[in-house]
């Protein structure tokens, strides 16, 4: 079997794709990288002996694969000041931007009564309204870690790596996991 002439599998364009998210090679650099070297625009016109070349590259780059379950390892996305405690007697108020995505975060997760995410929570974080930045922040990173639980239930491990039809979906997976 001739490797040059076969196409690159799901499995090296999930590599490379982990690998430029992992390296903070963004969809541009990508893009350029693959037109230079390969003559392509996307990983899938790459060859398989193409692909396997290029991930070596990324790997003598610093791109670690790991044996595991989970072959990467999520970066840390650092805390934005907003969120820390205000000098003094200062209150940083919830903005709507934050209040937009708590928003649309709650209508990704299929709770189980009506009012679920209020009671959620009071149970969690003891509040029923979202007021400050702080509180929003928590929250956010609540309903992110709950839908993710939910998505893995649902679909297993590797969800993210799944096409998926719903388009908020979509969006939470460009947004949050490396592409």
């Amino acid at each position: 079997m001739d490797k040059n002439n076969l196409e690159s599998s799901r499995k090296q364009r999930q590599l490379i794709a982990i690998a430029c998210g992992q390296l903070d090679i963004g969809k541009v650099d990508k893009k350029v990288m693959l037109m230079t070297r390969y003559d392509v625009s996307s990983t899938t016109d790459l060859t398989y002996a193409q692909a396997e070349e290029l991930i070596d590259e990324l790997v003598k780059k610093g791109f670690a694969i790991v044996s595991d379950k989970r072959p990467y390892v999520r970066r840390q996305r650092p805390v934005r000041a907003a969120h820390e405690k205000q000098p003094g007697k200062m209150v940083a108020l919830a903005s709507p931007a934050e209040l937009s995505k708590i928003d649309a975060l709650a209508g990704l997760i299929s709770w189980r009564v009506e009012n679920g995410m209020t009671r959620w929570m009071k149970k969690r974080f003891k509040i029923s309204k979202v007021k400050t930045s702080h509180d929003a922040f928590v929250v956010i990173e609540g309903l992110k870690g709950m839908f993710e639980n939910q998505m893995k239930k649902k679909h297993g491990p590797d969800w993210w790596m799944a096409p998926h039809e719903d388009i908020e979906v979509r969006f939470y997976i460009a947004e949050h996991f490396p592409q």
